[in-house]
């Protein structure tokens, strides 16, 4: 690979439908990386045809991908939903907790749903003594519950309400996992409220 021609190594991969992505400063690179790396003859092309193979692999899911994600798009822009104007939802962390919520009339409450996430914290409860454990009981749909979770590491960045709750909760002293739990726990209730009243959110500082 060290001692390939960097045009002949460009040409091949810019052909392996890389839509010129791939080229001479690639093959460069590549070569550059192989100094440092132990040689295998490549006398018949055998290895340079297996990098065009996993090149093209890769493009076509990448085409995939980029097909379902224009497939989530117009189906979120039919259902109309107002999850996408929290602001850390996106469109597909919104359709992964659109599909696995479903309607969301099946729940009384916001503490009904957070139960079905299997985000609510346990309770140990024996005669007059109560443990209350702040950690996720890992039950409920493991696909909502970390398309809420990543959802919450995004709000402590960049909505100013979770900034705020985050801050609150770290000067008492919590853990940054305990104080997402907490901040997972919130979201819920404002998902909750998005879609029961199917009203955009607005950030409001607690």
């Amino acid at each position: 690979m060290k001692s390939a021609n960097s045009q002949t190594m460009g040409n091949l991969l810019s052909r392996a439908r890389s839509n010129g992505y791939f080229g001479l400063g690639k093959a460069r690179e590549i070569k550059d990386t192989a100094k440092n790396t132990f040689g295998i003859i490549d006398s018949c092309g055998i290895y340079a045809n297996l990098i065009v193979v996993c090149i093209k692999q890769i493009l076509f899911i990448q085409e995939q991908i980029e097909t379902i994600d224009k497939q989530i798009t117009e189906i979120l822009s039919e259902l109309e939903s107002k999850i996408t104007t929290i602001t850390c939802i996106g469109e597909k962390l919104g359709a992964v907790i659109l599909s696995e919520i479903g309607d969301i009339s099946r729940f009384k409450s916001a503490d009904k749903l957070t139960a079905y996430a299997g985000i609510d914290p346990t309770v140990k409860q024996s005669g007059d003594f109560c443990i209350i454990k702040n950690h996720m009981l890992k039950r409920g749909s493991p696909y909502l519950r970390r398309a809420l979770w990543q959802a919450c590491v995004i709000a402590v960045q960049h909505d100013s309400m979770f900034k705020v709750y985050y801050e609150k909760k770290a000067a008492e002293g919590k853990r940054y996992m305990n104080i997402i739990g907490h901040c997972t726990r919130k979201m819920v209730s404002i998902i909750f409220a998005v879609l029961r009243d199917n009203k955009s959110y607005t950030p409001m500082l607690t």
